[in-house]
């Protein structure tokens, strides 16, 4: 594995802060995804450019995991409005095949109500770990919301040296998957990211990871059984103290409030 440190910013002259990705190069010849996955590595949803090519690389952050032979189905109905909501995985491949199935508007929908800024462009790099889980009701036609979803696998190198170039055909059983980014018409994510859990779950995968846990947007991940969040140095349990860090994030005003805590 090859360390990148992505030096962003910093203040020296008032205080003692440096902003640094930190990032890492797989060796497709050692690593797998499990051993970037159990410290803590997510790949990053777009490439990075690298000895001259652009690179998948992997990024760490406060990332949180459901463990799928600890966890049970949340919600008995998934369900809007007494309308059952349906899943179906779809797989373009480029950001043009992205454009007729809805997504693009509903991703416009759900960034002004949140009034979030667009910070992961969901269509704009799309990889071979990637599709996506749309949710609808009636017709799939009619969606309700998406999932940005990537597959890791026991083998790194699977991403790399497939035969199948198309590998939706041949593909091995993941270990895991990652719900990347999500959007809906309506406050649902609890109710998709359940369906999602349990159609991990019956795909016999190890764990399903739920992203970043920042802010109190991310409270809502640790309401499953089998939730672990990671601290930097391993996968931790403590719920109370998960919570207790996303909460403060959003209280967080300026950079000088984060004073010594932990």
């Amino acid at each position: 594995m090859e360390l990148i440190f992505n030096h962003r910013f910093g203040k020296v002259e008032q205080q003692s802060l440096i902003v640094c990705d930190v990032l890492a190069l797989p060796d497709p010849h050692q690593e797998d995804d499990t051993d970037m996955l159990d410290a803590g590595w997510l790949a990053l949803d777009r490439p990075h450019h690298a000895h001259g090519a652009d690179r998948e690389v992997f990024y760490q952050c406060r990332s949180t995991r459901i463990d799928l032979e600890r966890t049970q189905r949340r919600f008995a109905q998934h369900s809007i409005d007494g309308q059952k909501i349906e899943m179906k995985e779809i797989f373009p491949r480029h950001r043009e095949d992205t454009v007729w199935t809805g997504m693009h508007q509903l991703y416009d929908q759900y960034i002004r109500r949140k009034k979030f800024r667009d910070l992961y462009a969901p269509f704009e790099h799309i990889s071979e770990r990637d599709s996506f889980l749309v949710f609808y009701v009636g017709d799939v036609n009619n969606l309700v919301g998406f999932t940005k979803i990537k597959r890791y696998h026991y083998n790194h190198n699977y991403y790399h040296d497939a035969i199948v170039p198309d590998w939706r055909e041949d593909d091995p059983q993941p270990y895991a998957i990652e719900s990347v980014m999500h959007c809906n018409s309506q406050a649902i994510s609890q109710l998709t990211m359940d369906m999602e859990i349990l159609w991990a779950q019956e795909q016999d995968m190890s764990y399903y990871y739920a992203g970043a846990g920042y802010e109190k947007s991310s409270l809502y991940k640790s309401a499953w059984k089998g939730f672990e969040w990671w601290t930097g140095t391993r996968w931790s349990r403590g719920k109370r103290e998960y919570r207790r860090l996303c909460e403060r994030d959003s209280e967080l005003r300026s950079i000088s409030d984060l004073g010594g805590a932990k």
